[in-house]
């Protein structure tokens, strides 16, 4: 990618002076090991390989700059490739954006809003993983964006009240979470700044609270996520030291939602009842805590609405069968899951095909059409009663 954007200064100027008009942060980068390793890796095989000497190692190495700190990996392609879009950069960060962004097939970037924007208000996205922990996404903005968030999320510690980030006390008698005093402290003041209790006001050094926090991350990179019953031991072993919304625990939960009916050759009718259950279940709790902590994940809701209308629709269904719904019950239960159906179609509407969530959106519209048919029929045998 160095060389495509270095070859736009001879074959498209206009375009190169665009480029250029990008932050590089090449001055934070100096005292990187990232921008020690671009001298030697590109800027110095670019131009003894190519023999391009016409470019020194300033200029390339502040085009390195450009492409980190402004990059998108552009999932359409196999493997990844990454773009810079010189108006998305105009963009601001949030760790609670009220945009989003989707790609076309082709790799253009689309940018929607997630929320209404009011007039004057700034047009924002995450620049980083939205569901990360506070300390993990200002860790990462300071490492490749090279800035300390301060946005309004990362400014309070409780993340809207999620607790997202939260840890059970360590007082075993206490039912409080500790929380950074200050949230807003930069990497190394950060180490030495106290966690402290919300209902009994204990105080605990921030390196115990990281040496919880790494082992329970470590637990979870080595697991088999795969493994439905691998992730309920997971949430089971580590829900008495983390707060119940937890990222870490969100993270299980979010993939056991996606496993249970997609582990077996049935599907969701072998699922057994109680996983059925479990899965509702766990899909309406994550999709509680993401629309109160950041709405703007279109992709993680999408996916688990499409999820939750199949298990809805499912348990309408088996219940049905055993006698357990009337009629107009059972059409209640499917006008939720076509709800779920549209607003899923809705938020996955501009992933491409070749994306699994394009794959889902495009799952939805063809569920949509046979449930509308479902809903006439449960209509046509029940009487005039609005769908």
């Amino acid at each position: 990618m160095a060389l495509r954007c270095l070859h736009l200064r001879d074959s498209n100027p206009v375009m190169w002076e665009r480029l250029l008009s990008l932050e590089s942060h090449c001055e934070e980068r100096k005292k990187t090991q990232r921008y020690e390793a671009d001298r030697t890796t590109i800027a110095e095989f670019v131009r003894r390989f190519f023999c391009l000497q016409d470019f020194d190692e300033e200029e390339i190495l502040r085009i390195c700059g450009i492409i980190q700190v402004n990059g998108h990996e552009v999932p359409v392609t196999d493997p990844p490739h990454v773009a810079v879009y010189d108006e998305a950069s105009l963009l601001e960060h949030s760790c609670r954006p009220n945009c989003a962004k989707s790609f076309s097939p082709d790799g253009g970037l689309i940018i929607h809003t997630v929320e209404p924007v009011l007039k004057g208000q700034h047009l924002s996205i995450c620049y980083t993983d939205a569901l990360w922990g506070t300390a993990n996404r200002r860790h990462h903005l300071a490492e490749t964006k090279f800035f300390w968030c301060s946005c309004v999320r990362c400014a309070d510690p409780t993340e809207f009240g999620t607790y997202f980030s939260a840890i059970r006390c360590l007082n075993k008698l206490c039912e409080g979470y500790l929380l950074p005093e200050k949230s807003l402290l930069e990497e190394f003041d950060a180490e030495s700044v106290s966690w402290q209790c919300n209902r009994c006001s204990a105080s605990e050094p921030s390196g115990r609270v990281f040496a919880i926090l790494e082992r329970v991350g470590v637990a979870l990179s080595r697991m088999q996520k795969g493994d439905p019953e691998v992730c309920k031991r997971f949430l089971e072993e580590y829900a008495s030291e983390l707060h119940p919304n937890h990222y870490y625990l969100t993270d299980v939960r979010i993939a056991l939602a996606q496993l249970h009916g997609q582990t077996g050759d049935t599907g969701l009718p072998g699922v057994s009842d109680h996983d059925l259950s479990e899965k509702i279940s766990l899909c309406r709790k994550v999709l509680a805590l993401i629309n109160a902590l950041v709405p703007g994940e279109h992709r993680i809701r999408g996916v688990l609405m499409f999820e939750l209308h199949a298990a809805v629709a499912e348990e309408a269904r088996r219940a049905s069968n055993q006698g357990q719904l009337d009629p107009i019950a059972l059409r209640d239960s499917l006008l939720e899951s076509k709800r779920l159906l549209m607003e899923a179609s809705l938020l996955l509407r501009h992933e491409p095909e070749t994306l699994p969530e394009g794959k889902i959106a495009l799952q939805a519209r063809r569920n949509l059409a046979d449930m509308n048919q479902l809903l006439q029929n449960i209509h046509a045998s029940i009487g005039d009663m609005p769908l």
